[in-house]
């Protein structure tokens, strides 16, 4: 376990959130999603791990996108890394036997 994972600082929109639109909530359902927090080496080793099996994945960072912090919360998890596979199952860690199996 990494360390707890705080609500990150809401701000006003900036122009570029205007024409991009803000972070959303949804995941990507073709890809796993790893959620996680800066200086986290489990989230790190959990990244290696999957670029290393060639597996496609997006980051998302909880420490400074709201959505994705309330995404974490709504699973249940508190600390980083939380992976969440495009099958919609999930798990909070560095867990390597999990990581394999996702190779198809």
């Amino acid at each position: 376990m990494c360390g707890r994972v705080a609500r990150p600082e809401v701000s006003e929109p900036g122009p570029f959130d205007r024409l991009v639109g803000a972070p959303s909530s949804r995941l990507d359902s073709s890809l796993v999603t790893v959620f996680t927090i800066p200086s986290c080496f489990p989230c790190k080793l959990t990244i290696k791990s999957l670029t290393d099996l060639g597996i496609a994945y997006e980051i998302r960072d909880v420490s400074t996108d709201p959505a994705a912090f309330e995404v974490v919360k709504s699973l249940g998890y508190s600390a980083a890394p939380v992976v969440v596979t495009p099958d919609g199952s999930h798990w909070q860690g560095l867990d390597p036997d999990k990581i394999k199996a996702l190779v198809k």
